[in-house]
């Protein structure tokens, strides 16, 4: 395994906390979830539509150190994340 430094590797980042996370499927279809994540870095900005990309950290059972994921930003609490 090869220690990345992520702040070099991405530039671009920020931290997130998921505070929430809702199964809005019903179990007999594909797993789709409502996930509530909080920022708290003031220079990030997204709009209602918009994609974002998320690394998650492993070990992960593919062998993968992180998992990367992309999420559509639904809506936000005010008008700017």
């Amino acid at each position: 395994m090869t220690d990345i430094n992520l702040e070099e590797a991405l530039g671009n980042s920020c931290q997130a906390t998921v505070k929430s996370s809702k199964r809005i499927t019903s179990d007999n279809t594909d797993e789709i979830r409502e996930l509530h994540l909080s920022i708290d870095e003031p220079a990030f900005r997204c709009m209602a539509g918009q994609n974002i990309g998320v690394l998650v950290p492993g070990p992960h059972p593919f062998g993968n150190e992180f998992h990367h994921r992309y999420y559509t930003i639904a809506g936000m609490h005010t008008e700017e994340c």
